[in-house]
């Protein structure tokens, strides 16, 4: 008879653990391989995410002086004082005016300064800068006016005019000494790159798809000493494994680690890291432009944090059968110009995720500028015709019409003795074929010489 109690006892504790651990299934915590990314974000913040307007910025400023133009890019002081002060001044004229146009627009007025923005910066009711505009992308914004009164007007990517606004006399006050300010330094002149310019020193047709300001003279630049960032091993493992310990680690050759928990993978080297969930990439991607740009800003600040001089270059969305994603792709500059590295940092993700991330950071800021060794660049129209012989060598007839689709100064990571330099160098796309220049010599760099 005790037997017989004690086995229903055994019976009856067995069945409670059963149910028990069912609720737990359903209703219970998550097992460290099945957590979401909103546990992993409550766990550890690096940084705060950022608002649009704080990730994309103008690509150039530009104020039309005598003979030229005036070119100001990320990394100066006067372009941070000038973008600043128009965002104050936009973000109060339009929610005073209500947006629209306005009926006193001076047609034919001088152009006193032009931002051109690349990306495009989302407005409308899901922008904290321009809440009252359409839903619309902002591509251009001109500062027109006299030498009492200005209006900013806004522009599209199609050059269609979005919005215009009269600014107050104090908001021209302040604008008139920024403008005086930085119209005073001496600096080299620019060119607004024409389709005939191209022509001319190419000598055969050149389409010119893009806005590109391109210096009149040679530029001197300095070939810089470059690093890798520093990555916090422990804190970046904690924003992708709610429980890191928990993942099996493997050690490369070249000193590389990789975390896995078995479904989702995290390479660490000394320079970077990737990351990759393929079990996400089943899914939709339904945010908006301005959704999905809140999405991989957050993702930057909570994997590794906002270096000095990381910027946003392409945001897109990509189909492939049923499976729908966003990527973002993202690049370091130095005093406004870019750097090619062998990857640029990428990051993949859709409404169920994050999917893959590449982050590779190079830093030019606090180095010892002791080691810069200056380069006088070569001009513009030689290293157009360099870039055109790397395109006939290779092709099997020589193109009657090219596509000029970027063309600038910029820095690219190579590997010199022992050490990482940022080489400077012009950097071209023509028909989708990127080419690096060196700088000065026009020698060309391949791809897989970049680090």
């Amino acid at each position: 008879m005790m037997k017989e109690r004690l086995k229903s006892i055994i019976l009856l504790v067995l069945v409670c653990l059963s149910l028990f651990q069912t609720y737990q299934l359903w209703y219970g915590q998550q097992p460290a391989e099945l957590a979401t990314a909103e546990d992993i974000y409550e766990r550890v913040i690096i940084e705060q995410p950022r608002p649009p307007e704080q990730i994309i910025f103008p690509e150039t400023i530009v104020i039309p002086v005598e003979n030229g133009y005036y070119a100001y890019r990320e990394g100066e002081q006067i372009y941070t004082r000038l973008w600043e002060t128009l965002l104050e001044q936009l973000h109060s004229s339009f929610v005073s005016n209500q947006a629209g146009t306005v009926s006193d627009f001076p047609e034919g007025a001088p152009r006193l300064l032009s931002c051109y923005l690349r990306p495009l910066l989302p407005v409308g009711s899901e922008s904290s800068l321009l809440p009252l505009l359409p839903e619309s992308e902002l591509a251009r914004l001109d500062l027109i006016g006299g030498s009492e009164t200005y209006w900013v007007r806004l522009f599209t990517a199609e050059e269609e005019v979005l919005a215009e606004a009269k600014l107050t006399s104090t908001q021209v006050a302040v604008l008139q000494n920024l403008i005086s300010v930085a119209k005073a330094e001496e600096r080299v002149l620019h060119n607004l790159l024409t389709g005939d310019a191209a022509a001319s020193a190419a000598g055969l047709n050149v389409t010119v798809n893009e806005v590109i300001f391109l210096p009149q003279a040679q530029i001197d630049l300095a070939r810089l000493p470059v690093k890798p960032e520093t990555i916090n091993r422990e804190q970046l493992l904690k924003t992708f494994f709610v429980d890191y310990s928990l993942a099996r680690s493997i050690e490369e050759k070249d000193g590389a680690v990789i975390y896995t928990d078995g479904e989702r993978g995290l390479r660490l080297t000394t320079g970077g890291f990737e990351f990759s969930y393929p079990r996400l990439e089943e899914g939709e991607a339904n945010q908006t432009v301005a959704e999905a740009l809140n999405s991989s800003g957050a993702l930057i600040s909570f994997h590794g944090g906002w270096p000095s001089g990381l910027r946003l270059e392409i945001i897109e969305q990509a189909r492939l059968g049923r499976s729908v994603t966003y990527s973002t792709q993202w690049r370091m500059y130095y005093l406004g110009y870019p750097l090619y590295a062998a990857k640029p940092t990428r990051i993949v993700f859709n409404d169920r995720g994050l999917i893959h991330f590449n982050r590779l950071i190079y830093n030019l800021q606090n180095l010892n500028q002791d080691l810069a060794e200056n380069r006088m660049t070569a001009g513009w129209q030689e290293a157009l015709r360099a870039a055109l012989e790397v395109i006939f060598a290779e092709a099997s007839e020589q193109p009657e019409d090219l596509k000029l689709e970027a063309f600038n100064l910029g820095y690219a990571i190579v590997t010199g003795g022992n050490e990482l330099w940022a080489e400077p160098v012009w950097h071209l796309q023509i028909d989708g074929q990127r080419i690096l220049l060196r700088a000065d010599n026009l020698v060309q760099i391949q791809v897989e010489d970049l680090r």
